[in-house]
């Protein structure tokens, strides 16, 4: 029960820390450059990669969802049951990285992939499944793949090699 309580408090700090940091860089960019909603919604994104990166996870099993958010808690992780929550999502929120199930009611993996790809070339989008090949994952367009059952040191493993280049293109912006 402790360790639980320990990882809500860390979960709980990072979140504030975030929020905080978004709060600031919003005011930061409103009142200094005038710009609009959907711009500095854009240059805050950017900016908040470098503090927290946003990370979508999009699976039709609550338990794997909830599994990866615990593994993924120091990251800013939403959730979407299926593709077309995970799009309205990606459309109202700065993601960063979509970690999506491949075999899904409704809008499937592959499907969210082509959309994402229109609206959002430049997304990292890593695909999960286990009735799928990764050669055919990767071939399909997948920027990662990973096998389930998932191992969570691979999905981290993942997620870091994902991120790096956006983070290190962020610190070197913030740092300017």
């Amino acid at each position: 029960v402790e360790s639980v309580r320990s990882c809500d408090v860390e979960a709980l700090r990072a979140r504030n820390k975030l929020l905080e940091a978004r709060q600031r860089i919003s005011m930061e960019l409103i009142a200094d450059q005038g710009m609009s909603r959907e711009e500095a919604a854009r240059s805050i994104a950017q900016r908040l990669r470098g503090v927290m990166a946003t990370i979508l996870v999009v699976d039709d099993d609550e338990i794997i969802r909830t599994t990866f958010r615990k593994a993924l808690r120091h990251f800013n992780v939403l959730e979407a049951a299926d593709g077309e929550e995970a799009l309205s999502l990606a459309r109202e929120n700065a993601i960063d990285l979509v970690v999506t199930d491949i075999h899904m009611p409704g809008m499937d993996g592959y499907q969210l992939l082509e959309a994402l790809r229109n609206e959002f070339p430049e997304m990292p989008v890593m695909g999960i499944s286990g009735n799928v090949q990764p050669e055919r994952a990767g071939a399909i367009g997948f920027d990662t793949f990973l096998d389930k059952p998932v191992k969570l040191a691979d999905l981290l493993q993942g997620v870091r090699e994902s991120l790096a280049v956006d983070e290190a293109e962020v610190a070197a912006e913030v740092a300017a």
